[in-house]
Parts: structure tokens; sequence; C-alpha cells
């Protein structure tokens, strides 16, 4: 029923807020001829008597709408609080891919991605929040306590990888396009014709116990970041066993926000950081990602033109959420963002963060083309990220205790980053053998 509100919700806000921009728009262009007239002597009075006429009569139909609306919701409201609550079901199977409850996850979790922070500030109950989940598409834990863990993770083992998911996705994500990377026939023991293994189940003979990460995109990443610092503190405390591997796992987004998510911990004494040991980022932005650039270029562009034509889309792309700002150039730290201007022309305001000497971090990017070294790999690099990215040169900050490693795989988009059989032989790789870790 939350949900069922939260949609409503954001229909009725959404209804408000394209009628007091068509309203802008209109007085604007009508503010426009009046002052074209004004330069006419002989019509002038005539032009600002209409004019005040014409915004009376258009400010009380537009004032008319929203009234309508607010009786809408209202009426709406009422309705709802008739209906029966829903039925829901645990069974992972109902929210296998394509399936309904898969499919408004799905739409939920793009919502969160493009106006997260508006939901957020609004307090609609689509608001995705940052929950934990046991398995892919299994219901979150209700909290994080030594119970449920108990109850959600009974093979719990003490080697924990913790998978975090992109911008405007769940942790569904992490599934995509994996029965395209079958192994075995379906005879004996192997796998079925037609379904993969996700990194998570792959690692599983390893000894290692995955939980996934979902939550809001659309805040800022160094918000996220927080949030999963803390629940981090939580989980680790009340693990019910002495974890002897802890290891983050981000693709796009997720590798920003567990970056962040570590040095707001060590800045902040949190106990959690201290046993981390390894940190991946695959296809993460850490300098910024094209698109958002373009966004950004786009805004600027067209709010100086001064058309309704133009200033009606530039407020449109300006009301993206920002988490999307925030990839245009991997800000991960609330001094990237805070009290200053989002929509400045390319401003970089991004600061470096240092790594963390005890933990093995890895950058994993890829490219469309086989040869990483082709131009247009160099060019386009996944299509969402390019090299220079996804894989940045250590910085300044990186002392030569620091274990680092950089990887480049051929061939791949970047949401085949998320199950590919090159970057499970990777992280396979680092969590079993690993980069030396420096404690």
């Amino acid at each position: 029923m939350g949900r069922l509100r939260g949609w409503k919700t954001l229909v009725t806000d959404g209804v408000d807020e394209i009628t007091r921009l068509v309203q802008r728009t209109h007085h604007v262009v009508a503010e426009r001829q009046l002052r074209r007239l004004e330069h006419v002597p002989e019509v002038a009075e005539v032009a600002r008597a209409v004019d005040s006429a014409h915004r009376a009569i258009a400010d009380l139909v537009y004032g008319s709408i929203l009234a309508v609306n607010r009786g809408v919701e209202a009426a709406t409201e009422l309705a709802l609080d008739a209906l029966p609550a829903p039925t829901t079901s645990d069974d992972p199977s109902t929210r296998r891919e394509g399936a309904r409850p898969w499919l408004v996850d799905a739409a939920q979790s793009a919502l969160n991605g493009a106006f997260g922070d508006y939901l957020r500030e609004r307090g609609n109950e689509l608001d995705l929040g940052m929950t934990l989940h046991a398995a892919i598409a299994a219901p979150p834990l209700p909290e994080v306590t030594a119970e449920a863990l108990a109850e959600h993770v009974p093979e719990a083992t003490s080697r924990l990888v913790l998978f975090v998911h992109g911008l405007a996705t769940n942790e569904c994500s992490w599934r995509f396009g994996v029965d395209r990377y079958v192994e075995g026939d379906g005879d004996g023991e192997g796998e079925p014709p037609g379904r993969g293994q996700t990194f998570a189940e792959r690692l599983a003979p390893h000894g290692f116990t995955s939980l996934y990460l979902r939550y809001n995109t659309g805040r800022h990443i160094s918000e996220s970041g927080a949030q999963l610092a803390e629940l981090l503190e939580v989980l680790v405390e009340r693990y019910p066993l002495e974890l002897e591997q802890l290891a983050l796992v981000g693709h796009s987004m997720g590798g920003l926000v567990c970056r962040s998510a570590a040095h707001q911990a060590n800045e902040r004494g949190l106990h959690w950081v201290e046993r981390l040991d390894q940190l991946v980022c695959i296809g993460s932005p850490h300098h910024g990602a094209p698109l958002e650039k373009l966004a950004n270029v786009a805004v600027n562009l067209l709010g100086r033109i001064d058309t309704a034509g133009t200033q009606v889309p530039a407020e449109v792309i300006a009301a993206r959420s920002d988490g999307i700002k925030d990839l245009r150039f991997g800000y991960t730290q609330d001094k990237e963002w805070r009290d200053l201007d989002p929509e400045a022309l390319l401003r970089d305001y991004r600061e470096d963060v240092p790594y963390l000497e005890h933990v093995a971090t890895c950058f994993i990017g890829a490219t469309i083309t086989r040869d990483p070294e082709h131009p247009m790999g160099k060019l386009l690099g996944d299509l969402l990220v390019r090299l220079p990215s996804s894989t940045p040169a250590p910085d300044g900050s990186t002392s030569r205790r620091t274990p680092f490693e950089l990887s480049t795989l051929g061939g791949l988009g970047h949401l085949d980053l998320l199950t590919h059989p090159d970057v499970y032989a990777q992280l396979e790789g680092l969590f079993t053998s690993g980069l030396p870790r420096c404690r």
C-alpha cells in the first residue's frame, strides 16, 4: 500500500510541477510580447491593460488546475484507505526477470535514480532508502540484528562480500545477462541449460557469503556513503561470526559509494573499516561520466537562450537528481557539492580521496573494442565510462604500501561487467589469493 501511495503522490506532484512550469513559461512569453509593444507609444497603455487581464485569467485557470489536482489527491487518498492491504510473496521466483513485481521494482529503482533526492525531500514512500538483501530479489532484512541475520543468512561464513549496484538499478542488476555465460550442459550436478551463475553464486564454493545493498541512487553519493558506513558498522558488529575477510564490490556509481563509505568510516573512526580487506570498483566513473557532462553543458547553453523552446528543456534537464549530478566528476565527499552551484559549467570541485593503506583496491574498466588500445575503445570506453575515469592512475595520496591494481577488459559494455566471467576471474583471484594486505 505504501508503494501505491507513493505513486499517487508522485503523479499529483508531477501535475503540480508541470502546471507551474507551463504557467511560468506562459508568463515569460507574454512578458516578452509586452516588452515589444511597450516601445510603441500608441498601443503601450492598451497592451499593459490587456496583459494584466490576460495574467489574471491565466492565473485563475492554472490555480483551478492546481485546486482540482488537490481534490483528486484527497479523493484518491480516501480510496486507498478503503482498499484491503495487498498480499505480497517472499518467493524470489515471483520476482524473476520480466515478471510484474520485477518490472515494478525496476521502475521504482529507475525513478529513484532520476529523482531520488526529490522523493527523499518529499518523504515519498517510493524512496528506496537503503536496505540489505541476502539474495537477489529477496525481501530486505527488516533490521540489522543478530536474529534477523540468523534468519536470513542461516549459512553465514566468516568471509563476507557486499555487492553495491549502480545508478537507477537495484540488486537484480547483478544478474544482467548472466544466462549468456552457462557452464555445463545440464547433466549430472551441473547447472541446467540456460542458467548462468552470478558472482555471488560462483564465490560461494570458496567459502564466501554475499549480501546485496539496495539504495536510493538519486541522493548525493556522499550521503549514500555515509549511510552505508553506518550500516556496515552495525552489520559487522552483529554479524553471527567473527569476520576473517570483508570485501566491498561496487558497479558504476556503487563503486563511488563504496569508496565514500570507506573514506568517511576512516575519517570518523568507525571500527568496520579496520576489518575491510578488499574494495573493488567495476566500471566506476572516478573522474566523471561523459553523459552527465553533456547534460551540464545542455542546461547552461539552453538556459542562456531566451526562448520558451530552450528554457523549458533546460529546466527539465536541471531537475535530474543530485546523484546523477555527482557523476559529472565523481564526487564522493560533501565538500565537493555543499553550498556550491550544481550547474556551474564543467566546474570540477572534486578532491582526491586517499586510499586506505591496509585495503587492497582494484579498479576494473572496459572498452567496447576487443583491443583496449584501439582509438574507438579509448574514445568510448564501455559506452558510459571511459578508461581514464574507470581505471585512474594512482594519485599522490596513494602510498607505496597501498595494494593497488588496475584491470582493463576488452570487448565489453558497461552492463556486461556485472556478470562477465572475465570480471569474475578478477574477483576470484583478488579474494582467494589477492593483493597483499597491509596490516
